[in-house]
């Protein structure tokens, strides 16, 4: 099974939350706040009988930790949800050194390639 992910991130109070969207049609756009977030493992889990709840898990960990870390190394600004232009321009103007959508994906899908998932393919990076 073929699982295609985009992810944003945001803040909201001190707090980075994580946007996944899965390329499901019709699902609406879901936010995870924690790392062992049971909702968001639940959903990837659905989306087929095959998949494991220990890999769903360790999708949920990885895709959650990795925006975090992403967003304090790249440091991106706390309004970037609002107004992404603005990190996007700080990363033009070298004052950032990453933060693009496309940049916390190809960092998404290195890391769950290197899971060794059993039961979950992604695109290849």
């Amino acid at each position: 099974m073929s699982l295609a992910l985009n992810m944003f991130s945001r803040r909201s109070s001190s707090l980075a939350l994580l946007l996944l969207v899965l390329s499901h049609p019709g699902k609406e756009l879901f936010v995870a706040s924690s790392a062992d977030d049971r909702a968001l493992t639940m959903r990837i889990k659905a989306l087929s009988p095959t998949v494991s709840l220990d890999d769903a898990r360790r999708v949920t960990y990885c895709a959650v930790t990795t925006g975090r870390e992403m967003a304090r190394e790249w440091r991106v600004i706390p309004v970037a949800s609002l107004l992404p232009g603005l990190q996007n321009l700080f990363i033009h103007m070298g004052a950032r050194k990453g933060g693009f959508c496309f940049q916390y994906s190809t960092e998404l899908l290195v890391r769950l390639d290197a899971l060794k998932l059993q039961t979950l393919e992604f695109p290849s990076s």
